[in-house]
């Protein structure tokens, strides 16, 4: 029950009350005081009974309006927000993922020019310094295959490029493994036959790579 009802309730009990003693009064002054009172009462009773009534009736109406507003509001459709310029956004994305590609070959071209620009008998480094050499481009070469894995997502927007530069990544490999190679030959024969195959392999991958390039350039236009 709320604070007004129970002052209402109290109010009316008060008045009730009251007439109840302009009842029971003796004497005309006491009577006349007595219902004087009783009825001043009964006018505030009424008086506070119709006020509440009113303020309830108007915060319902106020309540079902704003109900209403709320209703036709969510019923309305809402204006969708002004689409993006999606060329602009998928330009943007493949220039950027253009660029990483550009840098991966050029990796790879730095990585192939070590091998064949490599003096394969530096009379300045020892056996064991030539094979650490082969050696670590033969794994900068492995690397290198493996990080076509990771570029997946932007090689996804040059299709023809994977597989020229899959291939180039393949034969980059080989000539690598021959120039490791070279160093472990039995004879001077198998010397110069792997030399052979590193260069062939080098140049195969050397045709990969600017292929490679040239598809790039296409795709960016």
């Amino acid at each position: 029950m709320s604070v007004e009802m129970l002052a209402i309730l109290c109010l009316g009990g008060i008045t009730l009350l009251g007439y109840m003693i302009a009842i029971n009064a003796h004497g005309a002054v006491r009577i006349s005081i007595s219902y004087l009172i009783a009825t001043v009462l009964l006018v505030a009773t009424v008086f506070v009974v119709v006020q509440h009534v009113d303020q309830k009736l108007r915060m319902e109406a106020a309540m079902k309006q704003e109900a209403q507003a709320a209703l036709a509001a969510y019923a309305k459709p809402a204006t969708p927000p002004p689409a993006p310029d999606t060329t602009v956004e998928v330009d943007k994305k493949k220039t950027e993922a253009g660029a990483r590609i550009s840098a991966f070959i050029a990796d790879g071209k730095a990585i192939l020019q070590s091998v064949v620009g490599a003096d394969m008998r530096d009379p300045n480094l020892d056996y064991n310094s030539l094979v650490a050499r082969a050696s670590d481009a033969s794994a900068r070469a492995n690397q290198f295959r493996q990080r076509i894995e990771v570029m997946e997502v932007d090689l996804a927007l040059f299709p023809s490029c994977v597989p020229l530069i899959q291939q180039a990544a393949s034969h980059l490999s080989s000539s690598c493994s021959y120039c490791r190679g070279y160093f472990h030959a039995e004879n001077s024969d198998d010397e110069s036959a792997r030399y052979r195959q590193m260069l062939n392999e080098a140049r195969t991958a050397s045709d990969f790579f600017q292929q490679a390039d040239i598809q790039l350039s296409t795709g960016l236009k």
